[in-house]
């Protein structure tokens, strides 16, 4: 049971993100978890000055700011990422021209006006006042992921039709699209890329002779010279690679016709065109024999006879013609069916390769491991412990749904449970239920008084009885 529960956990991991916010300095945290983890949460807060980051959170000034629900835990991840990074740039990138709700007006309009800065404690606070800008990191993100959605449904087009092609038209596809890369690779070198590139490269390696860079900016000169040469060798390479890219196109033009059935109708040809040569070299023998026998009254023999050697000359090039024809035909069948068979093994090749660190071809070993289903904001869910937080942001997606978080203390609500409904205040009654009710509870109070009267009086006579 519980290595059930554990398992469940894990696969849920992502799929919903809690947003916590301090009601005296606005800040803001996200966690993965409904509770609050100590150590994970004072990490995501910045040191912006003295008693900016406390040595433990306090449940009575953390609440709940809203919970997200995404359809799939991978989507939601990726958006957590998202958002630290927004909330990093928020951090270290900011000026002294916009209004500061955390300050009092007249500071607000000193800063605005730009007549002074905002002291180290001021910055502190504007540091920390981050609801606002969390609100709308939440909407540009669920933004991001909306205009991936509809590249997604892009691809999903194309995939649709690439679907209804045969292989061979897919494979065909993607060497059309290949050759137009390196033409255009091609002519890029063509007109001077490759000079400009070789003086970036000599640049770079000259900065990396400095031996007084840091390690950072070594490491990112080294990063920009790798770059660099992988595009030399990219211009350097496109006219090698288009030829051989350009004869693959004729393979599989050949290998079209082969599906169109040629190969049939080349060997038919071929078989006719061999049995004409033979019976051709039949008549030719019986004229030859004819022609000796008969060389004296036979005086235009010697024509029909050069007639026939051209005859048989042309017959031999058509069968030679067809021959290579033949020849073409099967080793372009041969050779899709091997690439063909390439293709299909490919998926599986990925996932037996060890993982790299980085690189293209980590992106396509773990594509190959775990496909990913296209992400979509139809089922994203926002609840929210005020909903007129929701206007910090500009604009939402139409997908998303908004609704209200319900009555919450220090933890986040179970996400997937209704919201708790908040108390009836006595203002929200019905009027005519609360006089109902008030005149039922003065009945039950003087029946109730009218027995403890009754019980009291018999008591009395019962003592006056028992004096006398």
């Amino acid at each position: 049971m519980e290595a059930n529960r554990a398992a469940r956990k894990a696969a849920e991991h992502g799929r919903h993100i809690f947003i916590y916010n301090n009601i005296r300095t606005n800040q803001t945290v996200y966690s993965l978890q409904r509770s609050m983890n100590n150590h994970a949460a004072l990490s995501q807060l910045p040191y912006a000055g003295k008693k900016t980051v406390p040595a433990k959170l306090r449940k009575d000034v953390w609440r709940p700011l809203a919970t997200v629900t995404f359809p799939l835990p991978a989507q939601g991840l990726s958006a957590y990422q998202k958002l630290r990074e927004f909330r990093k740039l928020h951090e270290l990138h900011w000026d002294n021209n916009k209004e500061y709700p955390m300050l009092p007006p007249e500071t607000q309009k000193r800063i605005k006006e730009g007549k002074s800065a905002p002291t180290k404690k001021e910055k502190g606070k504007i540091i920390m006042d981050q609801k606002a800008n969390t609100v709308a990191d939440l909407a540009a993100v669920l933004k991001m992921q909306t205009a991936g959605e509809k590249s997604a449904e892009g691809a999903i087009q194309k995939a649709l039709e690439r679907a209804r092609m045969s292989d061979l038209e897919r494979l065909k596809l993607d060497v059309e699209e290949e050759i137009q890369v390196l033409k255009e690779l091609r002519d890029k070198s063509h007109t001077g890329e490759l000079p400009e590139l070789t003086k970036q490269i000599a640049a770079v390696e000259a900065k990396l002779q400095d031996t007084g860079l840091s390690k950072s900016r070594i490491k990112d000169a080294r990063q920009r010279a790798l770059k660099l040469r992988i595009r030399k060798n990219m211009l350097l390479s496109a006219e090698e690679e288009l030829a051989q890219k350009t004869e693959e196109h004729k393979t599989l033009e050949v290998a079209t016709k082969v599906q169109n059935g040629a190969i049939p109708e080349v060997e038919k040809q071929l078989a006719e065109a061999k049995s004409e040569l033979a019976e051709l070299k039949e008549w030719m023998a019986e004229a030859r024999a004819a022609y000796i026998e008969n060389k004296e009254q036979n005086a235009d023999g010697e024509d029909k006879r050069k007639l026939l050697k051209d005859r048989k000359a042309r017959l031999r090039g058509r069968v030679a013609e067809l021959e290579r024809e033949l020849n073409e035909l099967v080793a372009a069948k041969e050779w899709v069916g091997a690439r063909l068979a390439e293709l299909k093994a490919e998926p599986e090749r990925l996932k037996q390769m060890p993982l790299p660190k980085r690189g293209p071809l980590r992106k396509k070993i773990l594509q190959a491991r775990n496909p990913m289903p296209p992400v979509t904001t139809d089922r994203v869910k926002i609840r929210w412990a005020d909903l007129f937080d929701a206007e910090y942001a500009e604009s939402w997606p139409e997908k998303v749904q908004h609704e209200a978080l319900g009555l919450t203390r220090h933890s986040a609500p179970d996400p997937d449970a209704a919201p708790a409904s908040f108390p009836e205040l006595m203002e929200q009654r019905d009027p005519e239920a609360h006089d109902e009710a008030a005149e039922e509870a003065a009945e039950e109070a003087a029946e109730e008084a009218a027995l403890e009267g009754e019980e009291g009086k018999e008591g009395k006579e019962g003592k006056v009885k028992a004096t006398a």
